[in-house]
């Protein structure tokens, strides 16, 4: 946690090892999900001074060679929670779940985790803030390092497993409940139209994500460039969507 020199609190993520690989992955996320209309933290690139980190910071694996990169920094939100810290007491209050202003986007995640091929964001680790506003709690999905198959851009990407995804989360199901299949079936329609309008926007945008990585994080930008042009393939397309169904049709027959 960062004051920055705009006097805003920031989290920061740093490089790990002096690589910037998921600091990449992270940002192309964060870009991509604001295209899909997601709120999100405000992100920036963020350069600390030595002298602002403390020797309690630098210890084991962290090192001062971590921060000589620009760091990703993002907006503290003072009253926001990491959904683990709430699942059970929103799981069994329906005046809480009630609260939920943007209940929709759980399943607008599920989709955009398929297309990214986000294997981190699971039952055991959702990887969402629920933010306290004045209308109620917002869901905020957080912490993309590891898409595209658990960071491993030169490989082929694979599809997601049913039990790997939210959509099999008691927390998802609480949600989204059974006896609400016909609802649910046709939300699932109306996101996939959603999805493909994002497509066109987001494949509009792609040097201009690219252009955000900064130079110093020595990332293989025409490699990314390909791995992007991947997800917006048609048979990645196909697979996208063939994946969000076979998950709806699952977990709601």
């Amino acid at each position: 946690m960062v004051e920055a020199s705009d006097l805003r609190t920031y989290l920061c993520k740093h490089t790990r090892n002096q690589k910037a690989n998921l600091l990449a992955n992270e940002l192309l996320a964060n870009k991509l999900l604001q295209l899909w209309n997601f709120s999100l933290p405000e992100m920036v690139l963020l350069n600390i001074k030595r002298e602002h980190i403390t020797d309690e910071i630098l210890s084991g694996w962290i090192q001062y060679a971590n921060f000589k990169k620009p760091c990703l920094g993002f907006e503290y939100l003072q009253f926001a929670h990491t959904l683990s810290e709430m699942d059970m007491g929103i799981k069994a209050n329906q005046a809480a779940k009630q609260k939920i202003i943007n209940k929709n986007d759980l399943l607008r995640i599920v989709l955009f985790d398929i297309w990214l091929a986000n294997e981190d964001r699971s039952p055991n680790n959702f990887n969402l803030l629920l933010n306290a506003e004045s209308q109620g709690y917002r869901i905020i999905p957080i912490d993309h390092e590891y898409i595209f198959n658990s960071n491993s851009p030169e490989k082929e990407l694979y599809p997601l497993n049913e039990g790997d995804s939210l959509i099999s989360s008691n927390f998802f199901q609480s949600l989204f409940p059974k006896q609400n299949r016909k609802n649910i079936v046709k939300l699932a329609q109306q996101i996939i139209e959603e999805f493909n309008e994002n497509l066109v926007i987001c494949h509009e945008n792609v040097e201009q994500i690219l252009d955000n990585i900064p130079d110093e994080w020595n990332i293989d930008i025409d490699a990314r460039r390909d791995l992007l042009t991947h997800i917006f393939s048609p048979n990645w397309y196909s697979k996208t969507i063939d994946t969000f169904n076979s998950f709806i049709q699952l977990t709601y027959k």
